[in-house]
């Protein structure tokens, strides 16, 4: 148990520690923060667009916002992780042509970038209910594409 305590308090200084050295580069070299922020902008649009087409039940939308081949997989709540992009997007047809599927709507996006890629972390709305999503972006010909989307059912209701 105390070494649980000890790793949590290191993990989380360790993270304190980089988000401050990362805000300190950012203040020491401003074009750094404005390809920061020009990566963010871009990579929020990608998942604007994702829950546009979700949203609107838009199959070619979201088709294209998928990238294409083995290596992209799915977690929608209560189902198993789905891989490649046959599966992926047959589970997202399925999903966009019932006409009962739901109207959500991402609210608290929060981008982080680590290796190449982009994590947005956020909650999906639908009527009262919340789920918590990550999606993750690649970089693919100047275009963030997605590589996973997986979400869980939260018990708490919106207020």
């Amino acid at each position: 148990m105390v070494s649980e305590i000890r790793t949590s308090c290191i993990s989380k200084s360790l993270a304190l520690l980089v988000s401050i050295l990362l805000s300190a580069s950012l203040l020491l070299n401003p074009t750094l923060a404005n390809d920061t922020d020009d990566k963010t902008k871009a990579v929020l649009a990608a998942n604007s667009e994702f829950y546009r087409a979700f949203r609107e039940s838009d199959i070619p939308a979201m088709e294209a916002v998928w990238a294409t081949g083995p290596k992209v997989a799915v977690i929608h709540p209560g189902w198993p992780q789905l891989n490649g992009y046959e599966d992926v997007l047959l589970s997202w047809r399925m999903i966009l042509e019932n006409p009962y599927s739901p109207k959500i709507r991402s609210t608290n996006a929060i981008v982080e970038f680590k290796d190449g890629s982009a994590f947005v972390t956020t909650d999906e709305i639908f009527g009262s209910g919340i789920i918590h999503a990550m999606n993750i972006y690649q970089l693919h010909d100047g275009k963030w594409e997605m590589v996973f989307h997986g979400a869980v059912s939260s018990t708490a209701s919106q207020t």
